[in-house]
């Protein structure tokens, strides 16, 4: 697996690395995604554009597991995969374009696993590669 999940009771902590940034933003995000749906089967009918723009590499990560989680909330859409067209850097911000595909299904469908109370935090580390690190806690 691409990245890590860790539990500790309520506190989940999700560490990915990876050689690519893109990869990392979409192995970091595809962890989340196993976060609220769990191994349950999600099936590809609706895309959703995702567009997040912050001044560092960390706030980037937050901003996308951010806008992926009210993504599906408001939509009622349960995403079973992601894609990212280009992370970029424009003018003084990075920008990420990317989108989201699945479900729409109501939360009270079993589906839905618990869902997390977003991440304050992200740790990059760009050593060797990309290094995310986030700690969410679970209802």
């Amino acid at each position: 697996m691409p990245y890590e999940i860790t539990r500790d009771g309520k506190t989940v902590r999700i560490v990915v690395t990876a050689k690519e940034m893109k990869q990392a933003f979409l192995d970091g995000g595809r962890a989340f995604l196993h976060l609220l749906s769990g191994d349950k089967a999600v099936r590809e009918q609706e895309k959703v554009e995702i567009v997040v723009q912050a001044s560092t590499l960390n706030e980037l990560y937050l901003g996308w597991l951010e806008d992926i989680m009210q993504q599906s909330a408001a939509r009622e859409i349960l995403f079973s995969d992601l894609s990212i067209f280009v992370i970029e850097k424009s003018g003084k911000d990075f920008v990420l374009t990317g989108s989201a595909v699945g479900e729409r299904v109501p939360k009270s469908d079993p589906r839905y696993a618990s869902f997390p109370v977003l991440p304050k935090k992200a740790v990059c580390a760009e050593k060797s590669g990309f290094r995310f690190e986030v700690a969410v806690t679970t209802h």
